[in-house]
């Protein structure tokens, strides 16, 4: 039987796979294997991929709240949040032209811009273990992650040799799935107070100017990247180059996640005799009270 976990002094040594260094620091620590964060030098940008209403949002804040539970600092940096704090919310379909240059080229300071804050976060709030910073972005064209592959790989050489870099794209081409995100994007600040029917069309014209000029990962594109692609939100899932403690929990839990009903079953378990004595496992008996 393992005992529950105490506090006890511990030397730790951290290993890291190259070019990341290996040392040697002694601390006072829970023993707890299923929260290693201070232990692997792993900070992991995720950079999402994808049409609007593939549910790349959703994925991202599944990420950030499984990822924090388990004791993995993890933070969202979603550009849409900042175009419309540069005063660009409630723009039309029209924005979103690819041949609109200005607008484009607004859109792609904004994606870059996230991506510096982002790596300005792990530089400032956990230069040291595990985190994970994702950048909620469309980032559909291979011109604009080749971008955030030259400054992932910046950040590597000056900053942070343990900086890992996975794109994780979804893709969907289920009408009923994509209809019923297509609603619930009506929710979006973009279109708070607008008409819901005009609403639902303009963001309808707004896809199709991104399927325009969206360039789906393959490796012939980017031959060297780690990548994840989730199909009709969890129906099959393609991983490649996945690697390392972080990538390979967010790995599972991406193959774990599915939208459609379900039943959960959730079972109470009461105090044993194990319990009492601070050990792990087994089979005891229940304890009287």
């Amino acid at each position: 039987m393992t005992p529950r976990s105490t506090f006890t002094p511990t030397t730790t040594t951290q290993h890291h796979l190259s070019p990341c260094k290996t040392t040697t620091t002694t601390t006072t620590t829970r023993t707890n294997l299923s929260n290693p964060h201070n232990v692997f030098q792993e900070r992991v940008v995720v950079a999402m991929v994808g049409l609007p209403a593939r549910g790349k949002s959703y994925l991202s804040k599944t990420i950030v709240r499984y990822m924090n539970s388990i004791g993995c600092p993890t933070q969202l940096f979603n550009a849409g949040n900042k175009r419309r704090q540069k005063g660009k919310a409630g723009e039309d379909a029209s924005f979103f032209d690819a041949n609109n240059q200005a607008a484009k080229d607004f859109r792609e300071h904004c994606a870059m811009q996230c991506l510096d804050d982002l790596l300005n976060w792990f530089q400032t709030e956990h230069p040291t273990g595990c985190s994970i910073g994702i950048l909620d972005a469309t980032n559909t064209t291979v011109e604009r992650r080749q971008k955030i592959i030259q400054r992932c790989q910046k950040e590597t050489d000056e900053r942070d040799s343990c900086l890992k870099l996975i794109f994780v794209e979804s893709y969907a081409d289920n009408k009923e799935l994509l209809e019923q995100n297509y609603r619930m994007k009506l929710a979006n600040e973009d279109y708070k107070g607008k008409d819901p029917q005009q609403a639902l069309a303009d963001f309808r014209v707004r896809v199709a100017k991104y399927e325009a000029v969206y360039e789906r990962i393959t490796d012939e594109d980017h031959p060297n990247i780690r990548y994840i692609q989730m199909i009709n939100a969890g129906e099959k899932l393609i991983t490649k180059g996945v690697e390392g403690y972080v990538m390979r929990k967010l790995q599972r839990l991406l193959g774990a996640i599915h939208l459609w009903p379900r039943t959960i079953w959730l079972a109470l378990c009461g105090e044993t005799e194990f319990d009492l004595q601070n050990i792990l496992g087994g089979d005891p008996e229940l304890t009287a009270d």
